[in-house]
């Protein structure tokens, strides 16, 4: 077994190790049982004080970039699609304005094509609840990932 499936398998029975005990996982549990220098777990979380506080700031700045919400063509979007593109043959993450991914073709691919992804993965993840079954055309999916690939 490799370090990562080791290291997956500690995080699943950790998990586990939680729900049992308080009927849930949270966040905040999972940090307290890495929070040990000598957790198995510890080297999954950023410990140094400053780091993480850049860290934090950069998913606060991704948060308020994502919820942003504009109205486009009559109907509110968002107002900025997050897809990673190709500069000189180095992908780059990055936000994309609903306008411009409306403009340009090569952005636009890029987000249809994550937009196809998520939906894929989507259906894997929620495909034991009976209620969501159908929900997404199955056959218009498969076509369009043929098509994008």
């Amino acid at each position: 077994m490799s370090e990562k499936e080791t290291q997956k398998e500690i995080l699943l029975q950790t998990l586990r190790e939680i729900e049992t005990k308080t009927g849930m996982v949270t966040p905040r549990a999972l940090v307290d049982k890495a929070r040990a220098s000598d957790s198995p777990l510890h080297g999954l979380f950023e410990w140094d004080n400053a780091r993480g506080a850049e860290n934090y700031r950069l998913w606060q700045a991704r948060q308020h970039i994502s919820h942003v919400r504009v109205e486009f063509m009559g109907q509110e979007t968002s107002g900025y699609w997050n897809a990673t593109v190709e500069i000189e043959d180095v992908p780059v993450r990055g936000y994309f304005s609903t306008a411009q991914v409306a403009s340009d073709e090569a952005i636009r691919s890029v987000v249809v094509k994550e937009a196809v992804q998520n939906l894929v993965h989507w259906q894997k993840k929620y495909k034991e609840l009976r209620e969501l079954s159908g929900v997404v055309n199955e056959k218009k999916l498969h076509r369009l990932r043929k098509s994008i690939s």
